[in-house]
């Protein structure tokens, strides 16, 4: 799930335990035409269009989801202590409820490979607006031993970022720098005694 905004983040991943990333999520409408997106890491992974022209009026609707909780251990050597089994339920009052035809992209990133997911095929699209109410429970505990392949599955990849190879470039680049200027000083001081004769 992509959420752009730290209270979306937070609120889902640290209370209900839903597998939340950061990511720049938009949304344009022009009509019954309507376009979402979700970026991440500088990479369009989702796009969206829709068709929305059926009106489905006001409703009420509910509905419940599983979700895994766990915390990282402080050393980094994968969950802190037992996964929790976590119950979502919400009960939703749309205000506005819009249905149609659309159609999904799924791109990769090298921290995202939804291009492994296939679209067989879009039954179609649904845009509505409202009030949620939702709260969480603890319905039972996993050994942090069998969720462990599981919670690095949730985790990016760090090792693609190659933040190593980057900052060493980037120490690479500095010390080019200053050794650079150090050259230009040394050379200005052989030339200031020439130019004061």
């Amino acid at each position: 799930m992509y959420g752009s905004t730290d209270a979306a983040i937070i609120f889902g991943r640290g209370l209900f335990g839903e597998p939340k990333k950061q990511a720049t999520v938009g949304l344009n409408r022009q009509g019954t035409k309507m376009r979402g997106w979700v970026e991440r890491h500088g990479t369009r992974l989702i796009g969206i269009k829709a068709d929305l022209t059926n009106d489905v009026g006001p409703a009420k609707v509910g509905g419940k989801n599983f979700n895994i909780k766990a915390v990282p251990a402080t050393k980094g050597d994968g969950p802190e202590d037992d996964a929790i089994l976590a119950l979502a339920e919400f009960e939703n009052d749309l205000k506005l409820n819009w249905t149609g035809q659309g159609s999904c992209t799924l791109c990769a990133g090298s921290l995202d490979p939804l291009d492994e997911i296939e679209v067989k095929e879009v039954l179609g699209a649904s845009y509505f607006e409202g009030d949620m109410d939702s709260h969480a429970r603890s319905i039972a505990r996993i050994s942090a031993a069998d969720y462990l392949p599981y919670y690095y599955g949730r985790l990016d990849d760090w090792s693609l970022l190659n933040t190593e190879d980057a900052l060493k470039s980037l120490w690479s680049s500095a010390q080019e720098l200053a050794w650079g200027r150090k050259n230009d000083l040394r050379q200005r001081g052989e030339l200031l005694p020439l130019i004061e004769r």
